[in-house]
């Protein structure tokens, strides 16, 4: 399993009057062996100084991207941000991942990814 940002960089999204950013994550099996996954969780640490963290469990997977289970060679993509109705809207400045499951096998799984991430930027 591989977990990645296709670009390290988060945008500050236009149009907005308060900061906001937004991030893409991607998830890749890369060994053909499907994966079941039961948790996704990142840790996001802010430029403000503080950190907050995100966890999503199987139900939560499949309701965003209509399956929590990624077949082998398969991709998925989870879209992570803030907008100003949000009560902390500081960038994420470093963000660790971590994903639990099962492969198709039944062997469980851990994978642990530290992202470091770009200032944001105006699009």
């Amino acid at each position: 399993m591989t977990l990645y940002a296709k670009n390290l960089r988060v945008n500050r999204l236009s149009g907005k009057n308060h900061p906001t950013w937004h991030y893409k994550i991607y998830l890749r099996e890369d060994h053909g062996v499907g994966f079941q996954m039961e948790e996704l969780q990142f840790v996001r640490f802010l430029a403000d100084g503080n950190s907050d963290t995100k966890v999503y469990d199987a139900a939560e997977i499949a309701r965003i991207n209509q399956t929590s289970h990624l077949n082998g060679y398969g991709l998925m993509m989870f879209s992570e941000g803030y907008t100003p109705k949000d009560s902390r809207p500081s960038h994420p400045t470093r963000l660790g991942v971590m994903l639990r499951g099962k492969d198709d096998g039944g062997q469980a799984h851990a994978f642990t990814m530290y992202i470091p991430l770009d200032p944001y930027v105006q699009p």
